[in-house]
C-alpha cells in the first residue's frame, strides 16, 4: 500500500519537475518535423484522390448532368403531357366551339365589370 502511495508522489513531483518538463519540450519538439512531414504526406494524398462529388454527395447534394437526368425528365413531360390531354378530352363537359365561346363571354363579362376598354367585340372561331 505505501509502495503504490511513494510511486504516485514521485510521478508527482517528477510531473511537476522543470528539468523533466524541459526534457519533454525537446522531445515534442524533436518528433513535430517527423509528424509534420507524415501529415503532410497524408494531406497530399488524400487532395490527389479528392473528388468534387464525393463531397457534394458528403452533404447531400451532387452536380447537375444534364445528359443523364434530362432525357428522363423530358420523356416524363411528354408522357404526362400526352395523358393529360387524352383525359381532359373525354371529360370535356361540351364540345370545343362551344366551350372556347363560354369561356369568352365569361372573360368578356368580367373585364367589361371592371371598366376595362379593350376595344371592338369579336366571335370566338373554332
Amino acid at each position: 500500500m505505501f509502495g503504490v502511495r511513494k510511486k504516485t508522489w514521485q510521478a508527482k513531483a517528477l510531473a511537476k519537475s522543470k528539468l523533466y518538463r524541459q526534457f519533454l519540450a525537446h522531445q515534442l519538439l524533436d518528433q513535430v518535423p517527423e509528424y509534420a512531414d507524415l501529415a503532410s504526406k497524408k494531406a497530399r494524398k488524400s487532395w490527389d484522390n479528392f473528388d468534387a462529388d464525393d463531397a457534394l454527395r458528403y452533404v447531400g447534394l451532387r452536380t447537375y448532368k444534364p445528359v443523364s437526368s434530362g432525357l428522363g425528365g423530358i420523356g416524363a413531360f411528354l408522357l404526362g403531357a400526352a395523358a393529360g390531354s387524352v383525359v381532359a378530352l373525354l371529360l370535356a363537359p361540351r364540345p370545343g366551339t362551344e366551350l372556347r365561346t363560354t369561356v369568352k363571354d365569361k372573360a368578356m363579362g368580367y373585364i367589361n365589370k371592371q371598366g376595362v376598354n379593350i376595344g371592338g367585340e369579336k366571335t370566338a372561331s373554332a
